[in-house]
C-alpha cells in the first residue's frame, strides 16, 4: 500500500513535469514559426533592396557616362556663355569655381590613370590671404 502512494506521487509529480515540458514545446514551436515568419520577411526585403540598389547604380553609371560624354567642351562652352549670371549677379565668381571644378574633376581622371599616383588625391589649395598695404612711413 505504502508503494502504491509512493508510485501515485511520483506519477503525478512526473505528469506535472511533462505538463510544464510540453506547454515549453508549444511556446517553442510557435517562436520556432515566429522566426521563420520574421526570417522570410528579412529574406524578402533583402531582394527587393538588391534590385534598388542594382537599379541606382545603373542609373549612377548611367549618368556618369553621360558626364563624361560631354567632356570638356560642353564645360568650356559653359564656363564662356554670357548668359551664366547668378541672382546676386556673380557671374565670375561661378566661372572661376567651375574652372576649379573642371581642373579638380581632370587631375582626379589623370590620378587615376597612372598607376604610381593611384590611391592619391586632388585637392585645391585655397587662395593666400590678401597682402596689406605698406604702411605709409612717418615724416
Amino acid at each position: 500500500m505504502c508503494r502504491l502512494k509512493l508510485l501515485g506521487s511520483s506519477s503525478s509529480s512526473l505528469q506535472k513535469r511533462l505538463g510544464d515540458a510540453d506547454v515549453k514545446l508549444k511556446e517553442g514551436k510557435k517562436e520556432l514559426e515566429l522566426f521563420a515568419e520574421l526570417n522570410r520577411g528579412l529574406i524578402d526585403n533583402q531582394k527587393v533592396f538588391r534590385d534598388k540598389l542594382a537599379a541606382a547604380e545603373a542609373e549612377r553609371q548611367a549618368k556618369d557616362a553621360q558626364i563624361s560624354v560631354r567632356g570638356r567642351a560642353g564645360a568650356s562652352a559653359l564656363v564662356s556663355s554670357p548668359g551664366l549670371t547668378h541672382a546676386c549677379g556673380c557671374e565670375q565668381e561661378l566661372q572661376e569655381q567651375l574652372r576649379d571644378l573642371m581642373m579638380y574633376i581632370e587631375a582626379a581622371g589623370q590620378i587615376a590613370q597612372h598607376s604610381e599616383l593611384a590611391g592619391g588625391s586632388a585637392e585645391v589649395a585655397p587662395a593666400p590671404p590678401p597682402k596689406r598695404g605698406a604702411r605709409k612711413a612717418r615724416k
